[in-house]
């Protein structure tokens, strides 16, 4: 079996986005609750498409799509639209 590298990837510095998604087919998104989250979000999933990451695979929260919802859901709902 073969052991794949995983890397860290700082989504508050955009270098560290880029470096980290250089190279890489599969992408594990786990974000944190920040005001910002979409935006950062957007900004990871963009780049991952320049890098041709071919699957990536997004933790939520349960009931995102719940309306109105938790603040949280809502942020994560916005996050699983890009």
């Amino acid at each position: 079996m073969k052991i794949k590298r995983s890397r860290l990837l700082i989504w508050i510095n955009p270098e560290s986005i880029i470096n980290a998604l250089n190279g890489i087919d599969k992408l594990f998104l786990l974000t944190l609750p920040r005001p910002n989250m979409p935006e950062i979000t957007s900004r990871v999933i963009n780049e991952a498409k320049k890098n041709e990451v071919k699957h990536i695979v997004k933790l939520s929260v349960l009931s995102a799509e719940a309306e109105p919802g938790l603040i949280i859901g809502r942020m994560h709902r916005q996050e699983e639209n890009l």
